[in-house]
């Protein structure tokens, strides 16, 4: 688990930066979601599990490859985004001899701070979402493993047992997600309308992530997060973007997490909102422009 971070920037160029992550329930030693920084940039990851036991674990490979993509900006800062992944892609897979179909892999959404533009990028997973200073929101999210799994009649099903209160997440639930799960790593990194990419062993991955860069003049102020944090908006639907980035200014963005776990405390059995686990690991970053208040 990552130590939330308020400290002040490095120099007066760079943004500053409040972090904030809780494990999930996947793994009841470590944290699916995790967190990697430089000076410049933020790297937001959520692990996803192999097939087999005897693979390395998603949590692993969240923070492996986390910390690769953080050295690959640090050494060589004016990569582009995907290109920076795709080369820390690469090196994990080498170093621990990682294959493609029999790997970890992970989502992972980031934002690099430039001289006048933040990039950001999103993959399989996770959302960047930029508060404008006149107001307005933009946002980039990857929607592909969602809308594939959303296609199966298992996940119909999940949902409508969780909503009448037909056994909550217990033994049944685990079978259908096994499902679906299987479901959707045929698919794992496929070109098509039914392909996804997310990052394991395949560099080619980096390639078809979703990016956009914003002018840092417009900016007021940016969050990089895990699907597990914006759920709070895009699913329970009790907070805005806004309110969740006037928090992370006020009070830090761990405590922003927490909340977010909280609201999911008081729907033990996902009556109200279906899901797939009670928690999600739940990684968070807020940057700010450089000179404002943090």
């Amino acid at each position: 688990m990552n130590i939330p971070d308020t400290s002040t920037p490095v120099t007066s160029t760079m943004p500053q930066v409040t972090t904030g992550d809780l494990p999930g329930d996947a793994y009841p030693d470590g944290s699916e979601a995790q967190i990697a920084r430089t000076p410049s940039a933020v790297i937001v990851l959520d692990g996803v599990p192999p097939v087999g036991n005897h693979l390395p674990r998603g949590d692993w490979y969240a923070h492996v490859l986390g910390q690769e993509l953080a050295r690959t900006l640090t050494v060589s800062a004016d990569l582009t985004l995907s290109t920076a992944l795709e080369s820390a892609i690469s090196a994990v897979a080498c170093e621990h001899h990682l294959a493609p179909k029999a790997s970890p892999a992970a989502t992972l959404s980031m934002a690099c701070w430039r001289a006048d533009r933040l990039d950001a990028l999103v993959l399989g997973g996770g959302r960047v979402v930029a508060v404008m200073a006149d107001g307005s929101v933009e946002a980039i999210a990857d929607n592909r493993p969602a809308r594939l799994i959303a296609t199966y009649p298992e996940h119909a099903t999940l949902r409508a047992r969780l909503m009448v209160g037909t056994g909550g997440f217990d033994d049944e639930h685990q079978g259908l997600l096994r499902r679906l799960r299987d479901h959707q790593l045929r698919h794992l990194n496929q070109p098509g309308r039914r392909g996804y990419w997310m990052a394991e062993a395949t560099k080619e991955a980096a390639q078809h992530a979703v990016t956009t860069s914003w002018p840092t003049r417009d900016l007021e102020a940016v969050l990089v997060m895990t699907g597990g944090v914006s759920a709070v908006v895009t699913d329970y639907k009790i907070a805005t973007w806004s309110h969740l980035a006037r928090l992370c200014r006020t009070d830090g963005a761990q405590q922003v997490v927490q909340l977010v776990h909280d609201a999911e405390a008081g729907d033990p059995d996902g009556r109200r909102w279906p899901r797939c686990q009670r928690h999600a690991g739940k990684a968070l970053a807020a940057l700010f422009p450089p000179g404002g208040a943090a």
